[in-house]
């Protein structure tokens, strides 16, 4: 009875031996893999930031110049006020409300593309992201498998 015990303890013993080193390693490598994978989503978020950022930046352009051009038209609207008579104060609110339906248009437009662009990103995105994890469990479940045949 106690040489089975000293056989399995032996046994134990050195199966930790000679499988420790390759676990190690494995693990280092895993270690490894992820710390690389996250480096590339933390820069692929960082690009992501800038490029919502430019986007940012251009949709406050954007509402920069439709005021700009609300002021124009308002300013236009005013000058054929004082210059014309009453078929031409309908004419110009004619143009304003034209303009303003344009500039929102573009507006809408605008943002909708912006907002497509902002989700082609996101969903690119989080398709690499469930890709790594994808890969990820697939290892586990072949490292499991390994586990089952071995102790089986």
């Amino acid at each position: 009875m106690i040489a089975t015990w000293l056989n399995f303890l032996f046994f134990i013993g050195l199966l930790f031996y000679k499988i420790r080193a390759p676990i190690c390693r494995w693990i280092a490598n895993r270690h490894d893999q992820i710390s690389q994978e996250f480096d590339q989503v933390k820069s692929q978020m960082e690009e992501a930031k800038k490029q919502l950022n430019q986007v940012l930046t251009q949709l406050s352009l954007m509402d920069t110049e439709i005021i700009q051009l609300q002021e124009q038209v308002q300013k236009e609207k005013e000058r054929i006020l004082r210059t014309s008579k009453l078929e031409e104060e309908k004419m110009a609110q004619k143009l304003l409300f034209v303009a303003r339906q344009s500039a929102e248009n573009l507006n809408k437009n605008l943002r909708n593309e912006i907002y497509s662009i902002l989700l082609a990103q996101v969903l690119e995105q989080a398709e690499k992201i469930l890709k790594s994890q994808l890969t990820q469990e697939m290892q586990m479940q072949v490292l499991q498998d390994f586990q089952v045949d071995r102790s089986g």
